[in-house]
């Protein structure tokens, strides 16, 4: 069943839909469209009723889920410290592993 991700591009509050130029778009898939996990085809339609299909070039994946991190607490005074991120549905894409923010105890996020 297809998904309309821009049923009225003249709306002004519905433009997830954006050209950067003639032949380069992007799109926003939000939540709130509760796309099953699944790989899809994307197909763009102009006004004119023309369109170019893509198959099988957009992929839904479920949220990584943390499970533990190990140790769970760790002190940097004396140097660096490994931490252990365990958990399923980390995705790697195009060979880059996800990424990691850690919080202080304040709740600032840590630079280094």
């Amino acid at each position: 069943m297809p998904v309309l991700l821009n049923p009225d591009p003249t709306d002004p509050a519905n433009q997830i839909v954006r050209w950067t130029s003639e032949t380069q778009m992007s799109f926003d898939v939000e939540p709130t469209e509760k796309l099953a996990v699944g790989i899809y085809d994307v197909t763009v339609t102009n006004a004119d009723g023309k369109s170019a299909s893509r198959p099988r070039s957009l992929a839904i994946v479920a949220p990584p889920k943390v499970d533990a991190v190990v140790p769970m607490n760790v002190c940097v005074a004396q140097g660096e410290r490994m931490v252990e991120v365990k958990g399923s549905g980390f995705l790697t894409v195009d060979g880059m592993a996800p990424t990691v923010e850690v919080d202080d105890a304040n709740g600032v996020l840590v630079e280094g």
